[in-house]
């Protein structure tokens, strides 16, 4: 399994990604053909090496043409992501990051996601930058990205609003539930885009997991420092786990509960899920007293903290929650079309030491057919299971 980790010991931005990745071996003129797609033909990309302490990197930037005022929302940016010719897993994971910086700054600004019109969220060099760091680690085949803690900085910053602190309000607000560092840089070191971007790509926080080392990069920002040098490390590199597994730090949060509907629970465990949550399980106990009560678990990333706890304290009335951080071991995993009688069927595969050991049918896809073919949920699902029996091996030929 290919892996990389992030080295943020400066902080982090849109530019520093893209540039660590072309410095790493992302090719710089496949990328580019792919990004082209989005039709933003006012902006230029270009790459140039550069040496901030005697370590050469890369700098990438965007030069806009004409449009550098022009300010637009999620559903502007929606169209322009929609309609680009990039694969449709990185649209996903683009428009989840802008959905992201979205909701944080109309939380700051206390107006709904879809009235920001920002600048800093709207300008094309953002969506440049965020599409295509996303894109650069899907090209390089990067199964899971890793972080060390994130370097932010201090001091005061201006932006459109004006002299705000360092961290802006909008980075803070992303970079809950996620380890950081001063750095000792009195500057602005990590970037809303840089912190919204790693939010959604790292799987863990922490020092460089145990791996081969194939590859590394250097993305330079802007800035000069005299403390240190103003880049991003990437280094790639295969697992050391030769099962095919892969460990990921996440948060579990837990509460128990004895006063809630079972219908409240249930609308609970529905907006968890919607707020991020990998993970949602409730359970019946009995409580102190003998009151019959339920205990709640979410599994979920670092970074849904701050999110997961308003949703549930505000949805449950519980008065206290635990959290605790812990790993999370996967198997590595692959979605393939399985042909049916009705239709094509998602379907997740994983894999153990090169064997295919589950296969599991996308309800969505299965539910999907069978409203509208109006025959039983089980049949389309059996149907996919037997399908994918030919898309790998599994021991003892049986599927699950």
């Amino acid at each position: 399994m290919r892996i990389a980790y992030l080295d943020c010991f400066s902080g982090a931005s849109g530019n520093m990604l893209v540039g660590a990745l072309l410095d790493a071996g992302l090719p710089f003129g496949e990328w580019k053909s792919a990004m082209d797609s989005l039709g933003l033909s006012e902006c230029e990309p270009s790459v140039k090496k550069v040496q901030k302490h005697g370590i050469t990197g890369t700098y990438f930037e965007i030069t806009e043409r004409g449009h550098r005022h022009e300010h637009r929302g999620l559903r502007e940016i929606g169209g322009i992501i929609g309609k680009s010719g990039l694969p449709a897993g990185v649209k996903e994971r683009t428009m989840k990051v802008f959905r992201e910086i979205a909701g944080v700054e109309g939380a700051i600004h206390n107006i709904a996601p879809e009235e920001v019109h920002f600048h800093e969220i709207g300008a094309l060099d953002s969506i440049y930058d965020i599409a295509g760091t996303i894109l650069g680690f899907s090209m390089l085949g990067i199964d899971q990205v890793y972080s060390s803690p994130v370097a932010t900085g201090h001091g005061t910053v201006r932006c459109a609003h004006g002299i705000l602190p360092v961290p802006a309000p909008a980075t803070l607000r992303l970079l809950e539930g996620i380890p950081v560092i001063d750095g000792g840089i009195e500057s602005e070191l990590t970037t809303p885009t840089g912190a919204a971007l790693l939010r959604e790509l790292a799987g863990g926080f922490g020092v460089m997991p145990p791996m081969t080392v194939t590859g590394s990069g250097y993305g330079a920002g802007s800035k000069d420092f005299d403390e240190r040098p103003n880049l991003l490390r990437l280094t790639l590199g295969e697992s050391a786990d030769a099962s095919e597994t892969c460990s990921e730090t996440v948060i579990e949060i837990i509460t128990n509960i004895d006063n809630i509907s079972p219908e409240a629970l249930g609308y609970a465990q529905e907006k968890l899920f919607g707020a991020g949550a990998l993970d949602v399980t409730i359970a019946p106990v009995l409580m102190k007293k003998g009151r019959p009560g339920h205990v709640l678990s979410v599994i979920a990333m670092p970074g849904q903290r701050g999110e997961l706890l308003a949703v549930l304290f505000r949805e449950t009335g519980t008065l206290g929650a635990r959290v605790r951080t812990t790993e999370r071991v996967i198997l590595r995993r692959d979605t393939a079309e399985a042909a049916t009688e009705w239709g094509k069927v998602r379907v997740k595969l994983g894999y153990f030491d090169g064997e295919r050991v589950s296969a599991a049918p996308e309800y969505e896809d299965c539910a999907e057919l069978a409203r509208a073919n109006n025959i039983p949920f089980r049949r389309v699902y059996d149907d996919a299971l037997r399908a994918a029996a030919g898309m790998g091996t599994m021991p003892g030929g049986e599927s699950e």
